[in-house]
């Protein structure tokens, strides 16, 4: 008898840790999506190149930006890197390249990756050389441990080239 009284609180426990996180996004937030924006304020991007002069593929571009909500509050920042994966992009002199995202907030991480075509010269790291698209979140941690959904990146907002919306949809 003594075994099974030493067991079974281990059982218990066990099976409290396998419970939903009161504060997982499927769960805690009832996969309630939300949005966020990058911010000009606090911007670093580098660029640097991989082969000969030009454009190619293996050119690395990571930066990092402030992220507000809706009222402007600060809740993390957003950082990234952009690798051309190709020489050549679409008939319009466009670079395709490959970006992963990783959106730092308060409460947890989100990662997000994506392939967007956009204008060649990512060497101006002054711009924002992307293009409105979606994006795979790819997992997450803290309060979005086990997310899944998409992300909609929208660039330019307001008027203002340097801030980008991302509206967040969960999949549960």
């Amino acid at each position: 008898m003594k075994p099974y009284v030493i067991v079974h609180p281990l059982i218990a426990v066990v099976g409290l840790l396998l419970l939903p996180s009161g504060a997982s996004a499927q769960s805690g937030q009832a996969c309630e999506g939300f949005q966020i924006t990058a911010i000009g304020e606090g911007r670093v991007v580098s660029y640097h190149q991989a082969g000969p002069e030009g454009e190619g593929p293996g050119d690395f571009r990571p930066g990092v930006r402030n992220l507000v909500d809706a009222e402007g509050n600060g809740v993390g920042t957003l950082r990234w890197y952009e690798i051309s994966i190709s020489p050549v992009g679409d008939p319009q002199g466009n670079v395709a390249s490959a970006l992963r995202y990783y959106w730092v907030l308060h409460d947890g991480m989100l990662l997000g990756e994506t392939l967007n075509f956009a204008p060649a010269d990512r060497s101006d790291t002054s711009n924002v050389p992307i293009e409105n698209d979606t994006l795979v979140i790819l997992g997450g941690t803290g309060a979005y441990s086990g997310a899944r959904g998409t992300i909609e990146q929208q660039v330019g907002v307001d008027g203002d080239p340097l801030k980008v919306t991302y509206d967040v949809e969960f999949v549960c």
